[in-house]
């Protein structure tokens, strides 16, 4: 059976979105961790898990998650509690606060700037990708993960980047 889950998006959007999992992540995602989703045509967000399920909306065609950030979830059941009260209490949406919660180095969007580290020194081999982006970091040490995505000419993810991010330490 095929699993769901409902996200809150770092936008003023007055409800959740749900997306679908794939199967080689739907066993791993639980409640509060961070999920990587596509939103409109080009853009991509970090999203945190509110809700897993098994119930398809009919309202809008559901797309998948890109990709799984976290192993175990950040944010737990007091803190979603709390995130609704600050809503509710200053009238805005739990997009807001999460927006105005989390550090920006746990929000990764698509037009999040990368920054190449002259300090960073491999210790294994990196993945094809990761290492296409280093290169290209190398030449250009500011760039947009968009930019990032349409120079490479391959699907990447903004998984990928959060993943060199923490291995490259920028």
């Amino acid at each position: 059976m095929k699993k769901y889950v409902d996200v809150i998006l770092p936008l003023p959007l007055p409800k959740s979105f749900t997306y679908s999992l794939p199967d080689e992540c739907a066993e791993e995602v639980k409640i509060g961790c961070r999920v990587v989703v596509p939103f409109g045509r080009k853009k991509f967000y970090t999203a945190i898990v509110l809700n897993v399920h098994y119930c398809a909306p009919t309202e809008y065609e559901v797309k998948d998650i890109s990709a799984l950030l976290d192993a175990s979830p950040i944010l737990l059941p007091i803190q979603f509690k709390f995130w609704e009260w600050i809503a509710d209490y200053y009238l805005c949406t739990q997009g807001d606060v999460y927006k105005a919660a989390l550090p920006s180095g746990l929000k990764l969007e698509s037009e999040t700037i990368v920054e190449y580290n002259p300090d960073f020194e491999a210790d294994a081999p990196l993945p094809e990708r990761e290492q296409r982006i280093l290169d290209l970091l190398a030449v250009d040490a500011q760039q947009c993960v968009t930019k990032l995505d349409l120079t490479i000419r391959l699907w990447m993810t903004v998984g990928e980047v959060q993943s060199g991010l923490q291995r490259w330490g920028k």
